[in-house]
């Protein structure tokens, strides 16, 4: 009667002829082939590493270098983004052209020669696709609206840029960008944990919940960047995923969560958590200080709001400019 024989590592081989031993080449055999299988199906399953990822931990350029050029990058690469999703309103011949225009406009040498596959990097630009949004903050009332606006327009943005990649048609094309519109928006979710300017009702109370009540050492400092990351990082993979679910709509073999999500996660929990332990210290700094005043987001001087106004709508000006450009060469 065949018998089965169970290993010490948890495998079990069945259906083994009774003549022959637990210890004969064919069962040695077989269970090696069973350990095969098992080791082939868990690295299968098993997350990728940093590494297959692409990210490097050592670079043969310089790591401050990394660092500034990676803010840059971030800071440039949400508001191309956000003037390209703005284009997507014109006629395709026009929206050409003034793609064409926002290219050469963020094709900036200086912000070249980095290694954009290192951690440093990466975190960085994590760190300048936030920053992007943070002057918006000097607006007073119209802080959220501005923000949010270019926050739509670089989900629009993606959105297009990916289905043209594609090679999806031009009405293809504008579906996915009116659904990276609101994709998008989700980039304000956490921003109000790092600025009263940009709290949305409710869900910014609801995150704040999990924070602590003051900022008082190094242990409150720690969670309430650990609470901003974790947020920031959601929202990130979230849109991540939201941006691939809105890919299959012309794009059918599109994986729904890839690497490039768990990236997207990662890094913008990173930059999230930087961003508000610094925010912490710079606060509790103004605080302390003897005879420091900073204006609140809803008491901006006019000065303020005027430099805010003209920083944030960068990507729509350099639209409408393309357009004049466009329109004087027909």
């Amino acid at each position: 009667m065949p018998y089965s024989v169970t290993t010490k590592d948890g495998l079990t081989l069945t259906n083994i002829p009774d003549n022959l031993a637990p210890d004969s080449p064919e069962v040695l055999a077989g269970v090696k082939r069973l350990r095969e299988r098992d080791q082939s199906s868990v690295s299968k399953k098993r997350l990728p590493t940093l590494e297959e990822q692409g990210f490097t931990f050592s670079s043969n350029s310089n790591m401050g270098e990394d660092i500034l050029k990676g803010f840059g990058s971030g800071i440039a690469g949400m508001l191309e983004s956000s003037a390209l999703g703005m284009a997507t309103i014109l006629e395709e011949e026009a929206e050409l052209k003034a793609r064409n225009k926002i290219q050469d406009i963020f094709n900036i040498d200086m912000l070249k020669g980095a290694d954009e596959d290192s951690i440093a990097f990466k975190l960085s630009a994590g760190i300048g696709s936030i920053a992007a949004l943070a002057p918006a903050a000097l607006a007073g009332p119209a802080a959220l609206p501005l923000a949010g606006a270019v926050a739509a327009g670089a989900g629009a943005g993606e959105a297009s840029e990916r289905a043209r990649a594609y090679g999806a048609t031009e009405d293809e094309r504008g579906t996915a960008a009116i659904k990276g519109t609101f994709i998008g928006a989700l980039e304000l979710t956490p921003l109000g944990r790092l600025s009263k300017a940009f709290k949305l009702p409710g869900v910014t109370a609801t995150l704040n919940k999990l924070g602590p009540k003051a900022i008082d050492g190094i242990v409150s400092r720690v969670r309430n960047a650990s609470v901003t990351g974790l947020a920031e990082g959601a929202q990130e993979g979230a849109a991540a995923i939201l941006q691939n679910l809105n890919e299959q709509g012309y794009n059918a073999e599109k994986e729904l969560i890839d690497a490039g999500v768990l990236e997207e996660a990662l890094i913008g929990g990173g930059a999230g958590a930087i961003l508000q332990a610094l925010a912490d210290v710079l606060s509790t700094g103004v605080i302390r200080g003897k005879g420091s005043k900073v204006g609140t987001a809803g008491g901006a001087g006019t000065a303020g709001g005027a430099a805010a106004t003209e920083l944030e709508a960068t990507a729509a000006a350099i639209v409408e400019a393309a357009i004049v450009e466009a329109e004087t060469q027909k």
